[in-house]
């Protein structure tokens, strides 16, 4: 030390007059137990040679762990250079912070020569941040959650660093009491059933997670049964189809019923005006008889024009009889089909077929099924009745027996069995007797 001492006042009194800085720099603050650099910067303002010298003390319960270039004595650093020219020099070294947090100090000077020694400029304090201990840190837990897991989140508290370190938010394992329902939502009653109760499930339930409580599933109500076609009758107006071929059906529902079935209260339909039966109608010839036993005919022609004719014969029963030639018919020609009969059918029959004199062969259908069409409005003409008996019994009750003799729908309607009292008439049954002898002599009634 002396001898520094000495060589900087010889250096200083065979010097000129410049210009020397020193300069200290670290980061702080510093983390215990974890290096910290710091850098010393020498800025030497003179073009020709010149010597200075550094002097830097650190805290004495610091470690040195690299001194650079340095002569060390203890806690001390030295660095001198003899020959310096113009320029920047910079030196630096790393000591390991103290366990203990607090703030440090580090000392230096420098001396140029020729000049007095100078207090190192820049950084003198060092303040030590110790490591963080799980008493450095708080947290706060969430509610436990029905999958078993909470959300904790970490606090530190202090300035500590390091040490033990926890995430700002995690998610760790608990044991989960769900709380019981106490309020429900739910969707709309279902509708009422023929046991007269209405159901509804439930779309949420608060606290959020409960489980349990007195939910309101099922209550009863009073069935009213869904509308049929037997809880409606109508009322045509005119009861008989007139020449404009229009009516109004005037609908009322029967019974207690809702939705289901339903008609308004009033409409307009189409009939058929006076559509008369036929009373004649010319027939094609049989066509051949098919493989599968049948042969076939069409109508020609009816009388009068436009007349209905019920149940017309276009199909019977026949004996197929196989051709011998070996040819078999490739092609056919058909008929135009038959109107649709009353049970629902239609037909044609085969016109020709080719080659000449073949047989078998793929026929396309001969009958089909069709839904008939009914617009005829019955009257008392489409009505036939029996009388049993046919003279009055002394307990003066008899059985009208009523057949529809056409196809007709609406209009005069009678139930097919009608019980009537004829003890009223009981003293005119020999008359009664007589006219019914000659009413089925000439086939007037059966």
């Amino acid at each position: 030390m002396k001898k520094l001492l000495v060589l900087l006042c010889l250096l200083f009194l065979i010097s000129t007059v410049f210009s020397l800085s020193a300069t200290r720099s670290f980061n702080s603050p510093a983390t215990a137990d974890n290096n910290l650099t710091v850098t010393l910067t020498v800025i030497v303002d003179q073009t020709s040679g010149t010597a200075y010298g550094i002097e830097e003390t650190f805290p004495s319960n610091f470690t040195l762990t690299d001194s650079g270039t340095a002569i060390i004595y203890q806690n001390t650093l030295k660095w001198i250079d003899y020959n310096a020219l113009q320029g920047t020099y910079t030196y630096t070294y790393k000591i390991k912070a103290p366990l203990t947090a607090g703030t440090y100090t580090i000392t230096g000077i420098s001396q140029f020569e020729g000049q007095a020694s100078t207090t190192i400029n820049g950084n003198t304090s060092i303040t030590v941040i110790a490591n963080c201990t799980e008493s450095d840190w708080t947290h706060t837990d969430k509610a436990c959650q029905s999958n078993n897991t909470l959300t904790r989140t970490w606090s530190k508290m202090g300035t500590c660093t390091d040490g033990a370190n926890h995430p700002t938010t995690e998610s760790i394992s608990c044991n989960y009491n769900a709380p019981t329902c106490t309020d429900f939502n739910y969707v709309l009653w279902s509708a009422c059933t023929p046991n007269e109760t209405q159901n509804r499930t439930i779309t949420s339930s608060l606290p959020i997670g409960c489980e349990g409580g007195n939910p309101t599933l099922v209550r009863q109500c009073t069935y009213i049964p869904p509308c049929t076609e037997d809880n409606w009758t109508y009322e045509l107006n005119p009861q008989q189809c007139p020449d404009n071929n229009t009516q109004i059906k005037t609908w009322t529902k029967i019974g207690n019923c809702s939705t289901g079935t339903s008609h308004p209260a009033s409409e307009t339909i189409t009939c058929n005006h006076a559509l008369q039966e036929c009373t004649a109608i010319n027939y094609s010839q049989w066509g051949n008889c098919a493989q599968n036993g049948t042969q076939t005919r069409t109508i020609t022609n009816k009388t009068p024009d436009g007349c209905t004719q019920n149940n017309p014969t276009l199909t019977q029963e026949c004996t197929y009889t196989p051709l011998t030639s070996t040819k078999q018919c490739t092609n056919f020609t058909y008929s135009q089909w038959s109107t649709c009969s009353s049970t629902g059918t239609q037909t044609r029959s085969i016109l020709t077929s080719s080659p000449n004199g073949c047989t078998g062969g793929n026929l396309s259908e001969l009958t089909k099924t069709c839904t008939p069409e009914i617009t005829k409005t019955c009257t008392e003409n489409d009505w036939n009745q029996t009388i049993e008996p046919a003279t009055c019994p002394q307990n003066g009750s008899q059985v009208i027996t009523w057949t529809k003799t056409t196809d007709c729908t609406g209009g005069i309607q009678h139930d097919e069995f009608e019980k009537v009292d004829c003890s009223q008439h009981a003293l005119w049954n020999p008359i009664t007797d007589f006219i019914n002898a000659i009413l089925r002599f000439f086939g007037l009634i059966k």
